[in-house]
This record gives structure tokens, sequence and C-alpha cells, in this order.
């Protein structure tokens, strides 16, 4: 959906040389790749994905995209200003690489701005993000700050909401990252109906009954997705997908979910039942999936099953 989490993290590749200390020779097959330095993030790590490994080709291009991998390593945790070096020697086997590695320190957060918090939210806010200067900087946590603030506006009835990470410089000098998060919260919007695309022979009310989403309430969309879960657990259905939103022209918001029907051909699904409440009045209440053998006829081959979640 439009509203989900949007953040981007960027920077400028901080990569001091890249080195040659001796000639390459003809041979240009890699026979062995070291990671010299690599302590407070292991090698493993950095081993993971490498695109140099022994017995792939040699290309300069490929020791580029190699250091910049693993510079994005290095600043996915935090250590913004590592610098890395390559020396190769060739042998009559083919090349050694080694990657002489910096990594210094793991950079701090030396400020925080928050923009776009609107008066009443800016507490809460400030709660969920939790981080203030002089903590280690940590793109990881800052992920996950900042979708635990999109996830508090979707559930609060900010369907539309935005959070980004737009400000992000880092300072060599102090070891300091500076960091602005604006906050989009849009427009309140109330539920006001929920579309099954792909109903053909279930009812839209089972449909309803089965993801227990309820209406006319403030958009949360913690509700959407346990429907959502509800209706793919029912077993009613071959498929259910993602959900979308649009607004209504009512003002508030139509949440639309994909399904595809198993294949019953002698089956209807829907709600039929009655019940009786405290008061004496009659309502809908409960579920049948009603098959529908010789219905035409006497019905004595019809049979039902009753769903009743007791409301």
């Amino acid at each position: 959906m439009t509203s989900r989490w949007r953040a981007g993290l960027t920077f400028n590749l901080l990569v001091v040389a890249v080195s040659f200390l001796s000639a390459i020779s003809s041979a240009r097959t890699v026979v062995n790749v070291n990671y010299i330095g690599a302590e407070k993030v292991g090698v493993d790590i950095l081993r993971r994905g490498a695109l140099l490994s022994p017995g792939t080709g040699f290309s300069v291009e490929m020791i580029k995209e190699e250091i910049a991998r693993l510079d994005s390593i290095y600043f996915s945790y935090g250590y913004c200003g590592a610098s890395i070096k390559v020396d190769t020697t060739s042998s009559d086997s083919g090349l050694n690489i080694a990657f002489v590695i910096d990594e210094g320190d793991e950079a701090h957060i030396s400020s925080l701005s928050i923009n776009g918090a609107e008066p009443g939210m800016e507490e809460v806010i400030q709660r969920l993000i939790s981080m203030k200067k002089g903590d280690p900087f940590n793109p990881v946590s800052i992920q996950r700050h900042l979708t635990g603030v999109l996830d508090f506006l979707n559930d609060s009835g900010f369907p539309y909401a935005q959070v980004w990470l737009t400000g992000f410089s880092y300072d060599p000098v102090t070891n300091g990252v500076k960091l602005t998060i604006s906050i989009v919260e849009g427009k309140k919007f109330v539920l006001k109906d929920v579309v099954f695309e792909g109903l053909t022979k279930t009812d839209s009310s089972f449909a309803m009954r089965l993801s227990r989403i309820k209406t006319g309430r403030l958009y949360r969309e913690k509700d959407i997705l346990m429907g959502v879960e509800n209706i793919a657990h029912s077993d009613y259905f071959d498929s259910v997908g993602s959900f979308c939103l649009r607004q209504s022209s009512n003002g508030g918001v139509v949440v639309s979910i994909p399904v595809r029907e198993k294949k019953h051909s002698d089956s209807f699904r829907g709600i039929v039942g009655f019940s009786r409440k405290t008061q004496g009045d009659y309502v809908l209440n409960g579920s049948v999936d009603l098959d529908l053998k010789n219905v035409a006829g006497t019905g004595r081959n019809a049979g039902f099953s009753w769903m009743n979640n007791g409301e």
C-alpha cells in the first residue's frame, strides 16, 4: 500500500583508495581472497555474498563492486568511517587479493531532528523513536524505529501516513551523524467498506464474517491484516492476496481484498442464521456452508455445517 514504510539511507562511499601494489600478470583467475583488519565486523560476515572468491575471474570492475559491497556492510553496522584498500599479488597459479580494512570506531548520533509531527503526537512519536544525541548510529535500529512510528500511525486512523529519513550527513572529524526524520500524518479515516474481489459463489457477508473486520470504525491497519489472516486460514479460499486501499466518496476508506475461491460447484456459503438478543430482537448470527445436493427436490440430501462465533 502507499503508506508502507519508505526511508532512504543515502550516503557517499567512504573508500580511501584502490591501489595495486604489484603488476597483474597474464593470470586472471583469483586463487585467494583475504580480509585484513576485519575484527569488529567478522570475516564470516564479509565473505557472505562475496563477488570474488577462489576460482572466479578477475576484473577491475569486480574489485570496485566488491569494495562498494564491503563499504555497505560496514555502513549497516554503523562504521561510517571505515576505509578499504586493495592489495594484489600474482603468482603462477593466479591472483591473491587482500582487502586491507581500517574499520575505525562506530559512529554516533550527533543530532536528531523530527519534523512534521502534529501537536499531541510529538511526545508519542519521540517515545517511539527513542533515539537521542550520543547514541550509537545503527541503521537497522533506525529502520525499526521508523517502521514502529508508521505502524502506530496506521493503527491510529492514518492509512496514508508516511515516515521518511530526509536528512543524513556524516562528519569524519567527530565521527558523528546528523539525522532528520520527516513525518506526514495525513488525514484520519473511518473504514467504510470491505470489498472481496473474486467472489462468485461465496456471499460477501459470509466472507466479512470470516474476516471479523468491523466497518464504521477508525481505520486500523492491524485489524485489516488480522482479517486477511483470518480469511487465509479459514480454508474456504485457494488464495488471499494483499489488500489495497482507496478513498471513498463519503470521506472514508474502502479496503479491497483479492481472493480466489475453491472450486465447489455444488455449494453456497452465506449468512442465514438467526438468534435472539437478550432484548428480544432477532438478529443474523453465524454462518452456514450449505451443500446443495438435491435442494431443488425434497431437500433430504441437503446438509450444512454451522459456524457461530458467539456474538
